[in-house]
């Protein structure tokens, strides 16, 4: 039997860097924290992730076909 999936909804946000998402995150914390419990009783996760991207990526012929 599977077990339930830890999240009910992901949200992604992407900035330059760690200091930056801090730096905007930070001012407004509390008040975001605080505002959770009205609409849910699961407890947050936040994961920072690395995205890498390639800059030569060409999209597949299947996206380019009409």
């Amino acid at each position: 039997m599977a077990s339930a999936a830890p999240f009910a909804a992901i949200g992604h946000l992407y900035f330059e860097s760690v200091e930056i998402f801090r730096a905007a995150f930070g001012p407004h914390e509390q008040d975001i924290v605080a505002d959770i419990p009205n609409y849910t009783n699961i407890e947050p996760l936040v994961q920072l992730s690395d995205v890498i991207l390639d800059f030569d990526w060409r999209p597949s012929e299947r996206f380019l076909r009409r």
